[in-house]
């Protein structure tokens, strides 16, 4: 077990400790006692209301206003959910017992377009490895990988590529994450250690550890540790887009200590920290960010990493099936 993932483990105990104290208490069920308990369990748990600037006090006299006990269930709903958007989160949402959610959305005002099946026949050698990994040569000399999602660490498929990368003595990498929905944020760690030949510090991690708003524990730097083969003296460029979040946004902040990567593309939609879930007393389960990270130049990834270079694709472009972004990334 890593360093990291102990950590981990031992801030998840810690946070189920003091978030689910309340619950004991036997909660009641009318529409005051669910929206006080909804508010009161985002109060004591949610890490960036500092980082962000958010009243919460405030925003609880706007929402209690709107709470009576002859609101419908979907009316309050929508206000609980409105309330938790407050937050401008997309990892906090609320969920009721008919499988419905409301959450952020971090994507609204940003014209997205990618289609993988374009980047196609920009591929030579294209395979794919799984799922979520698909990989080729451009122009015989740039190795390719795209990186559909980070869920699935033990797969083995990425080292895979990167010793393929090696094997083809390429002379520029694109690693490609846009519409990377999240997943293993350690993931992101392993794939920097590619690119160091010493112990890297890539961040740090800051983590709620009890009910008060300043209630952290000790920041917990990031590294990346070396791995084999060693590619951080090849040009790498990293492509995102605003549907890039979570552990796509984690690696997009990551790869500002590796000065052989540069960053394309579209702002990522962020999502800088962990999720915890919470059941209020009427069955709806609330989510609400733990932790959050920052950069090596204690930058937060939270509202989005940009890119060294803004660059979007256009619906013109999907039309004509080019893809704008790529073709910056092969060029620079």
């Amino acid at each position: 077990m890593t360093k990291f993932t102990h950590f981990l483990s031992i801030i998840t105990l810690l946070i189920v400790g003091f978030s689910c104290s309340k619950e004991l208490n036997n909660p009641g069920t009318s529409n005051q006692a669910i929206f006080e308990e909804a508010w009161d369990y985002t109060d004591r748990t949610y890490s960036m209301f500092e980082l962000k600037k958010i009243n919460w006090d405030a925003i609880k006299i706007k929402y209690q206003a709107k709470i009576n006990e002859q609101l419908s269930q979907d009316s309050l709903f929508q206000v609980l959910g409105a309330m938790v958007n407050e937050l401008k989160d997309g990892h906090c949402l609320l969920a009721n017992n008919q499988g419905e959610n409301i959450g952020y959305d971090y994507i609204q005002g940003f014209e997205v377009n990618f289609d993988l099946r374009q980047v196609v026949p920009y591929l030579k050698e294209p395979r794919e490895w799984s799922r979520s990994l698909a990989t080729g040569i451009i122009n015989d000399s740039i190795g390719y990988a795209y990186y559909a999602s980070f869920k699935n660490r033990e797969s083995g498929d990425w080292p895979m590529v990167m010793n393929y990368f090696a094997e083809k003595k390429v002379k520029k990498i694109i690693l490609d994450l846009r519409n990377n929905g999240g997943g293993d944020q350690l993931i992101a760690v392993d794939i920097c250690g590619y690119f160091v030949k010493t112990p890297t510090l890539l961040g740090t991690m800051y983590q709620k550890s009890g009910p008060d708003r300043n209630d952290f524990l000790p920041p917990l730097s990031i590294k990346a540790t070396p791995k084999a083969p060693y590619l951080g003296n090849i040009k790498t460029v990293l492509l995102t887009n605003r549907v890039t979040f979570s552990a796509g946004s984690y690696l997009s902040g990551m790869v500002k200590a590796l000065p052989n990567v540069r960053h394309y593309g579209q702002i990522t939609g962020g999502g800088g920290g962990g999720q915890l879930a919470y059941e209020l007393p009427n069955g709806w389960v609330i989510s609400i960010t733990t932790n959050y990270f920052l950069d090596v130049n204690q930058q937060h990834i939270e509202l989005g990493v940009k890119p060294q270079r803004e660059i979007n694709n256009t619906s013109t472009d999907m039309l004509q099936k080019k893809d704008r972004m790529l073709e910056f990334a092969i060029a620079n």
